[in-house]
């Protein structure tokens, strides 16, 4: 499985790249230094790891079962699906969510990679789709 360039944003002195496979099923991530010269994928027929780690009760563990230690790339992460990702530059702020749901829209969530301009780092949460809806609103709310 090939890995593919899909997104690229500089923030400062680093180098935000989001990588997809063929399919532009799973959506992974490098961070880097701008000022490092990496113009060609490392590993093209690697694996890509989740943006998102989750597992939902009843779904089963990956095959690496780590006796129960590890829920990292469940079933509930494989049927993950890149839908679509939003970039807002704000004057001091940078915000990237990126969608990811499951194929048949029984869950959805949402990656944050937050920078604050000036800053030598960026902050990463995730969060469920509808709590990012309800953020949205409230923002809205406050006239924000």
């Amino acid at each position: 499985m090939s890995i593919q360039r899909m997104k690229e944003y500089v923030l400062g002195d680093m180098t935000v790249r989001y990588v997809t496979d063929e399919e532009k099923k799973s959506v992974g991530l490098l961070l880097f230094p701008s000022d490092l010269p990496l113009n060609d994928l490392p590993c093209r027929n690697e694996k890509i790891d989740s943006l998102i780690q989750l597992k939902l009760c009843g779904d089963i563990y990956d095959e690496a079962y780590a006796m129960g230690s590890s829920m990292r790339n469940a079933e509930t992460v494989r049927r993950l699906v890149y839908k679509r990702q939003e970039h807002e530059a704000k004057e001091q702020t940078e915000e990237i969510r990126t969608y990811l749901a499951s194929g048949d829209g029984r869950y959805q969530a949402v990656h944050h990679l937050l920078w604050k301009k000036g800053t030598p780092y960026v902050r990463i949460f995730c969060s469920d789709d509808q709590t990012n809806r309800r953020r949205g609103k409230r923002r809205e709310k406050q006239g924000k």
